[in-house]
């Protein structure tokens, strides 16, 4: 999972967004030419596990699940496929050490 958040945190340095789920939520600018410096980025999640809420859309077909399976890996999020309290008790169940 850390080399997939470092690859969308790489593109994210070069301008790279994805604010919701298919094409249409990407931002990726167009570049003729990429320049990179030397890099050491060293990070440790404060989150063992990030996931979000949401009602309304729902994936239903296996490719509306890869979608939002892409979109998540693009967010960094790394979801536990369980259902988890909204409230501060998570922090009993899932602690960040």
């Amino acid at each position: 999972r850390g080399a997939v958040s470092g690859v969308y945190h790489f593109l994210e340095m070069l301008g790279c967004r994805w604010f919701f789920p298919g094409a249409y939520g990407e931002v990726v600018p167009q570049m003729p030419t990429i320049a990179v410096s030397a890099l050491n980025i060293e990070e440790r999640p404060t989150f063992c596990f990030r996931n979000i809420w949401y009602s309304g859309w729902m994936p239903s077909t296996a490719e509306d699940s890869a979608t939002l399976k892409k979109w998540y890996d693009c967010n960094k999020m790394h979801p536990i496929h369980i259902s988890t309290p909204g409230d501060d008790s998570i922090t009993h169940l899932a602690s960040s050490d």
